[in-house]
């Protein structure tokens, strides 16, 4: 449903480049290149013209695929990541030993030093991560990102557990990090 190139090296002598055009490998080649590897879509839904119609603007199908970046960032922080749209670099984040470190990547500086660090541990399961202070809001649930076993996931049962423990210390229409 698109096109794909993947370039690939573990920094031996030489990597791979494989291109795919609609699922289909269509070129196999040795390629030189630095240790990593880079996933190129485009043209999605190139020959779908009937899912085309129901895509959403550039807009809103940029966010979408931009949430996804952040959560496979946020998930892997001990992977460097470099977000391009429209061939434009818009997110660096080098590979790091901290979380911190990467929410300030992909967010800023100032959202990751106001964070607050959490941990449970209980015999059969652990909860850890950060939230946001009282001053550290947003206008919807949408930086709220949750992972079980640096699997992303939505649920809004737990989101609303969320806003529930500020209780009243928010105010109205306004959510945490």
């Amino acid at each position: 449903i698109s096109l794909l190139e993947i370039t690939t090296s573990e920094g031996l002598d030489s990597g791979t480049r494989l291109f795919f055009d609609q699922g289909k490998l269509t070129l196999q080649e040795d390629f030189s290149r630095s240790r990593g590897t880079t996933i190129s879509v485009s043209n999605l839904f190139l020959n779908l013209p009937v899912r085309q119609k129901f895509l959403k603007s550039n807009e809103v199908e940029s966010n979408q695929i931009w949430q996804t970046f952040l959560a496979i960032a946020l998930s892997f922080q001990n992977v460097s990541f470099r977000y391009f749209e429209d061939e434009r670099l818009i997110c660096t984040a080098s590979a790091t030993d901290s979380k911190v470190d990467r929410i300030a990547q992909v967010f800023d500086f100032y959202l990751a030093k106001d964070l607050i660090p959490f941990e449970h541990v209980e015999e059969d399961f652990s909860v850890s991560g950060f939230t946001s202070n009282l001053q550290l809001t947003r206008y919807n649930k949408n930086q709220m990102y949750l992972f079980i076993n640096n699997r992303s996931f939505r649920d809004s049962k737990i989101t609303n557990a969320i806003c529930n423990g500020y209780n009243q210390a928010l105010p109205a229409q306004r959510f945490p990090v």
